[in-house]
């Protein structure tokens, strides 16, 4: 998960993230485990501060200081599941003058 959020940044939506993860995952072979079971449209789950769990991503632009977790699940081989999450306290870094990062 560290490699993953490493490649894609921190991107000022959570909605973006899961399009990031999207090409990552397919990039790398794998399948998106979660896109379209029982309906889910996307590849993460995203819970910002106050979402209990299994939140769905949005277009809410991320402010500094929200707590963010991501949940992803992908399959390799067929069979070869792996679920994932990651909990963050987002970032802006003044040094990036408007590039998003995270802790």
């Amino acid at each position: 998960m560290q490699a993953c959020l490493r490649r894609i940044g921190a991107p000022p939506t959570d909605n973006l993230w899961n399009l990031r993860f999207k090409d990552l995952i397919l990039k790398h072979g794998a399948n998106l485990y979660t896109k379209n079971y029982k309906g889910y449209q996307y590849v993460i789950c995203a819970s910002v501060n106050d979402v209990n769990a299994h939140g769905f991503p949005s277009d809410i632009p991320l402010e500094e200081g929200d707590i963010v977790t991501i949940d992803t699940v992908a399959e390799l081989d067929r069979g070869l599941v792996f679920d994932q999450s990651q909990v963050l306290s987002y970032k802006i870094a003044e040094e990036t003058q408007g590039l998003y990062g995270f802790d």
